[in-house]
Formats: structure tokens, C-alpha cells, sequence
């Protein structure tokens, strides 16, 4: 604990003083703590983002390897993995299934074709042609 200097005026007040210095080191050791607090959590966190990229990065990879062996079941092709996809995804399984359990994402991949941007917009464009032509 820090000292005191206690003193009493001719009118009985008290005047405590306490040791400058004192309260500066132990505002300068404050700080320092909050500051390897921070640095500490900042760290565990940009691990964290690390490990999560790392995985994310590894499947992706994966999945793209899987996608140009396979190629697409309607015209077979294999040049790009970026243009091939599953059929009928999802818009909300589509940002998703990355982050799947591998044992579950392996299942969904096996129950899906492989079929490329090309294909999908053709089956969209007659699949959409088809129904507006039907109703007039």
C-alpha cells in the first residue's frame, strides 16, 4: 500500500498527500496491464480468424479439385472449377454449405450433379420460357 502523510493545520483540517510518483507508477502499471489484456485477446482472435481461413481455404480448395474431376454431367466441362457448381442450390445453401460438418457436406456433394454456368442458365431460360409461353 502506499504511504500517507497525514497533517493537521492549526484548525484541526487534515490534509492527506499522497506520493505523486507513487500514483504514477501505479497508473503507468494499469495501463500496461489493459494494454497486454488487449494485446492478448487481439491475438487469440486473429488466431482464431487463422484457424476459421485456414479450413475454409483447405474445403474450397477441395471442392474445386472435386468439381474440375468431375466436370459437368450435361456438357462435360471441366476447364474452371469457379464456373461449375451443384445443381439446384440454394441461394441460402449456396453461401453455407462450406461451413457443413465434413461428414454432412461430403452427403450433400454426393447427392448433387455437377453442371456449369452455361447449363444452369440454359435450364433457368428454358424452364422460365417454358412456363410464360404455356400461361399466354
Amino acid at each position: 500500500m502506499k504511504d500517507i502523510k497525514i497533517s493537521y493545520n492549526n484548525n484541526n483540517n487534515i490534509t492527506i498527500k499522497n506520493d505523486i510518483n507513487d500514483d504514477h507508477r501505479a497508473w503507468q502499471d494499469y495501463l500496461r496491464y489493459k494494454e497486454d489484456k488487449y494485446d492478448a485477446q487481439y491475438r487469440k482472435r486473429k488466431e482464431r480468424e487463422q484457424r476459421y481461413y485456414k479450413k475454409y481455404n483447405r474445403r474450397r480448395y477441395w471442392l474445386n479439385k472435386y468439381k474440375q474431376s468431375q466436370g459437368c454431367h450435361v456438357c462435360s466441362y471441366k476447364d474452371n472449377a469457379y464456373a461449375l457448381s451443384f445443381e439446384d442450390l440454394d441461394r441460402k445453401t449456396q453461401n453455407n454449405y462450406i461451413k457443413w460438418q465434413p461428414k454432412k457436406l461430403i452427403e450433400y456433394i454426393r447427392t448433387k450433379k455437377i453442371i456449369c454456368q452455361n447449363c444452369i442458365n440454359i435450364k433457368f431460360k428454358e424452364k422460365f420460357y417454358s412456363t410464360v409461353t404455356s400461361s399466354s
